[in-house]
């Protein structure tokens, strides 16, 4: 048997923010019959923990974007790719001078911090609520110096509306896109609270991303990459779609996931993981020889 990889917002969580129990039992059913399950997602193990509870994880986590692997439960760090400093550097001082609030996200493991407000700009309210939604205490740093001199960044983010990151993603890919990988989309907000739809913008370094980790994390545990099924629905699952031998797209992915994909489940309403892992327990989908 070979390795499962399930992204979380948008695949394994439902639109109402919950666990999908059809999915998760999926996924229990896959490893009683000798698959290796990896969650792999955006948050930080802060941000998901909850979630990972709810779907009963027990193991490694590829975390952040694929910035990191955090042992759950626990929050232990097991690996981590961090951005150079210059890169991390220049990134915050390009968004910065766009007027954004920026956050650098550290391992806290590591740094004894996990994020910093770095420079002079206020952070967005989405932002805000999600950090104090989740209990961050987040570290002000107005100088860049100051922010460098607390560890490695993980990665350099900040929230708008998407047409405010039109010109600081142009110079982002100018400046830096030999050595980062940058994108936008859209970000986990609560409607209940008034929230208007918004964007998350990441910046990493280029050799982080949810694929490379896998690669990594199956070479260093004894899997082979070239059994790996992943499933996934957003901008950071592209390269995971794309490379991962049987990639599954979910009804609701993004347009760039869709169009890399080798098959397409239901969507995160309808439990498209449980569909999609059920099938590959049946036969009726396979890693292709």
């Amino acid at each position: 048997m070979g390795v499962i990889v399930v992204d979380l917002d948008g695949t394994l969580v439902d639109p109402q923010g919950a666990v999908s129990q059809p999915g998760a039992a999926a996924l229990r059913d896959a490893r009683a019959a000798g698959w290796q399950v990896l969650i792999a997602t955006g948050r930080s193990w802060s941000e998901c923990r909850q979630l990972l509870d709810e779907a009963g994880v027990d193991g490694p986590v590829i975390t952040a974007g694929g910035a990191t692997v955090t042992q759950h439960p626990g929050g232990m760090t097991l690996d981590a790719v961090a951005m150079e400093e210059a890169q991390a550097q220049l990134a915050a001082e390009i968004l910065i001078s766009h007027g954004l609030g920026v956050l650098g996200l550290l391992d806290p493991d590591h740094c004894g911090v996990e994020y910093l407000h770095i420079g002079p700009h206020p952070l967005h309210a989405v932002s805000a609520w999600w950090h104090e939604h989740h209990g961050h205490s987040i570290v002000a740093c107005p100088s860049l110096d100051g922010a460098l001199a607390h560890g490695p960044m993980l990665r350099i983010a900040a929230v708008a509306d998407a047409e405010s990151f039109a010109a600081p993603m142009s110079e982002l890919e100018a400046r830096l896109s030999s050595a980062s990988r940058a994108w936008h989309w859209a970000a986990v907000i609560d409607q209940a609270q008034g929230h208007a739809p918004v964007h998350l913008l990441e910046v990493f370094s280029r050799s982080a991303c949810k694929w490379a980790m896998v690669e990594r994390w199956c070479r260093s545990n004894g899997f082979d990459p070239d059994q790996v099924v992943a499933i996934g629905d957003g901008r950071n699952d592209v390269e995971l779609i794309r490379h991962a031998p049987l990639g599954i797209a979910m009804g609701n992915a993004d347009a760039q996931v869709l169009a890399v994909a080798d098959h397409v489940a239901p969507s995160n309403a309808q439990h498209g993981v449980a569909h999609a892992v059920e099938a590959l327990l049946e036969g009726a989908l396979a890693v292709p020889s």
